[in-house]
């Protein structure tokens, strides 16, 4: 599945109105050091140096809701809501 197919769908274990806005392959690099930040499914550690994938959220009506990272798109596949 390529990863604008996630757009639309809602996360595991979020409110009704919060779904996918956007997924996209991202890796961020800052010349000062690097930045780490817990997988949204399996909570691994993930330096945002290397490559994963960056979800935005959306909540209905009100826009931009949050950023997700996951450690890649198994990950990001199993923290959608299958149903």
């Amino acid at each position: 599945m390529t990863l604008s197919k996630y757009t639309g769908r809602h996360p595991r274990d979020a409110n009704d109105g919060v779904r996918i806005g956007r997924a996209v392959q991202h890796h961020h690099w800052h010349p000062n050091g690097t930045r780490s930040e817990p997988c949204a499914n399996c909570e691994s550690t993930l330096s945002l140096h290397e490559r994963h994938v960056l979800v935005t959220l959306v909540e209905d009506n009100l826009g931009d809701a949050a950023r997700r990272y996951l450690c890649n798109e198994t990950c990001l596949s199993e923290w959608v809501d299958e149903t």
